[in-house]
């Protein structure tokens, strides 16, 4: 169990990196991803990224006992929910960021293609 949990710490971190590297905050501002009220937005969204790399459920990690969120679920939903956010922007501006940096480390020589996959995510069950 404590080697699960010190795999999740290292993955986390390294989310986080990324996170303040690519400057995920402005652009959820510039998406207009804002704190209404309560839980900064940032932290929600940082705290669903998580979740979706990690491959875990969002009821599931709410109710362990291992759980360290300050918010409930109805944050989540309520945040996804927002109509004023423009969701749809999200990948294209973090592409922005990303692929100079991917460019930087590959050889001039080879073609740039960007591929973005935007088939639904359907969960199986076993």
């Amino acid at each position: 169990m404590n080697e699960e949990r010190e795999k999740d710490n290292v993955f986390d971190d390294r989310i986080e990196i990324f996170y303040k590297r690519f400057n995920i905050v402005r652009i959820l501002r510039k998406i207009n991803v804002v704190k209404l009220s309560g839980i900064k937005t940032c932290l929600v969204v940082l705290f669903v990224v998580k979740l979706v790399f990690s491959q875990k459920n969002l009821f599931r990690t709410l109710a362990s006992e291992r759980n360290d969120v300050d918010f409930k679920k109805d944050v989540v939903y309520r945040l996804l929910g927002n109509s004023s956010a423009r969701w749809e922007e999200l990948v294209p501006l973090v592409s922005y960021e990303v692929i100079p940096v991917i460019a930087d480390l590959t050889n001039e020589e080879r073609r740039c293609a960007l591929i973005i996959d935007d088939t639904p995510y359907y969960r199986t069950s076993f």
